[in-house]
């Protein structure tokens, strides 16, 4: 997975927005990281329903230290062969 979330991917079904900066993901991946995630894309909010989400969080919420939270979810993997 790509780890350059200001352009879509493939896979983005979802724009997620801090501090102004719009971030492409994908709903399932971040839901499989996170339980917050979980209720909220795939759960009965309303922002399950949407293309685009504002992310509004704590005050202190910060585009670049998202950034890397995103980074660290979304690392490569090490493939496996031989089995």
């Amino acid at each position: 997975m790509t780890t350059d979330f200001s352009v879509p991917n493939s896979l983005s079904d979802v724009v997620l927005i801090v501090e102004g900066k719009r971030l492409h993901v994908t709903r399932s991946y971040l839901a499989v990281h996170s339980e917050v995630f979980h209720k909220m894309l795939l759960g009965k909010f309303v922002e399950g329903q949407q293309k685009e989400i504002t992310l509004m969080g704590p005050e202190n919420l910060k585009y670049d230290e998202f950034l890397t939270l995103l980074k660290v979810l979304y690392q490569p993997q090490e493939e496996v062969t031989g089995m």
